[in-house]
């Protein structure tokens, strides 16, 4: 794309997450300006529509959302409980699990190489699995449409389903409000974002745009110097548009018949990491003193920030959900390595596809 396109790209985008998340704010569906900005741009991309969208907005959007979510906690809300223990104990189990559950499903009902369906199916970052694929020669592209798909399918149906089995009068919906558009705190806003952003990087955090503004805001309120600060909550509304506008735009290049395939491999394995989700939240519940919904969003195998705003919007334990997510990223940045060498080890079922699905 030229610098033309790329703009015409980027307004078109824009502009229908915009529309999107008016009209899931119209009708006060969950998480409605990320989950409407991501579906109807999610759907237009594959319909094969000229979008464009830059990653580095992905990542000012990480540090907005890291800096509102720090303001809302305080370092004695994220002291671990020693009852967790039991649930992240569960948790390694159950992200074993998955991974099994992605390889299994890709493996033998998608026929994909041993390569592909692994980093496909595994619950990881998706740039981070798609180059990690490739270097172990599997097929990138693949493994990165498998890996927004799962994040766009599950972010988009735990809501919904927690609606239907918790019940609406639980749930906490978002309403934009025009009254609450101002400029204080902005300053204070950028800065933590910056700052944190800059701190995260050189720390070494995973999620580094996210977690370091976060750790810096919540420091920061904890030290007494954000008594006074209340940005307009328009800027986490904006924020949520642009994520969703991201996670859909990452379909970019896929059309709905040349990804139909993968398409379906995807619901059904979406279908089954949810419902194993829901299981394993009914199992903890006795043994982890939260409500299901906390345990649900905690185990979800989505991203961090996604799974945090979904929290947040549902008026679940938001720092219990982090940690739990934090757990998993690191836990599947151990497993997955020790995996991969234990599957590569055995001898391929069938040769290798050679000409994956093309995108």
């Amino acid at each position: 794309m030229n610098w033309r396109q790329k703009a015409l790209g980027l307004l078109f985008a824009t502009v229908l997450g915009a529309g999107g998340a008016l009209i899931f704010n119209l009708y006060a569906l969950p998480l409605a300006f990320m989950l409407g900005a991501m579906t109807v741009t999610g759907f237009t991309a594959l319909s094969g529509a000229p979008l464009w969208f830059p990653r580095s907005a992905f990542k000012v959007v990480g540090a907005i959302v890291g800096v509102f979510l720090g303001a809302s906690v305080t370092l004695e809300m994220l002291t671990p409980d020693p009852s967790w223990i039991t649930g992240l104990s569960a948790q390694f189990l159950f992200n074993i699990a998955i991974c099994a559950i992605g390889f299994l499903v890709l493996r033998k009902l998608g026929q994909l190489d041993r390569v592909t369906a692994f980093f496909g199916g595994a619950p990881g970052g998706v740039t981070e699995f798609a180059l990690l694929a490739d270097e172990a020669g599997g097929d990138l592209q693949t493994v990165a449409f498998m890996q927004s798909a799962r994040i766009f399918l599950i972010v988009l149906t735990i809501p919904f389903a927690l609606i239907w089995i918790v019940g609406g009068d639980d749930y906490v919906r978002q309403q934009i409000s025009l009254s609450d558009v101002h400029f204080s705190g902005l300053a204070e806003l950028t800065l933590l974002a910056a700052l944190g952003w800059v701190a995260g990087h050189f720390m070494r955090l995973p999620a580094k745009v996210f977690l370091g503004p976060f750790c810096l805001t919540v420091i920061a309120g904890h030290l007494g110097m954000l008594d006074t600060f209340e940005p307009s909550k328009l800027w986490l509304q904006l924020s949520q548009v642009t994520l969703g506008v991201a996670i859909g735009c990452g379909f970019v290049g896929a059309t709905w018949v040349s990804a139909a395939r993968l398409l379906v491999l995807a619901m059904i394995l979406a279908v089954l990491v949810i419902s194993a989700t829901f299981a394993a939240a009914n199992a903890l519940g006795p043994y982890v003193p939260k409500s299901f919904l906390d345990i649900v969003l905690a185990l979800a195998p989505a991203g961090l920030m996604e799974m945090s705003l979904v929290a947040t919007d549902q008026n679940a334990d938001v720092p219990f959900v982090m940690m739990f997510h934090l757990a998993r990223i690191l836990e599947v940045s151990l497993i997955v390595p020790f995996l991969w060498r234990y599957v590569a080890r055995r001898r391929p079922l069938r040769p290798p596809n050679k000409k994956p699905p093309a995108l």
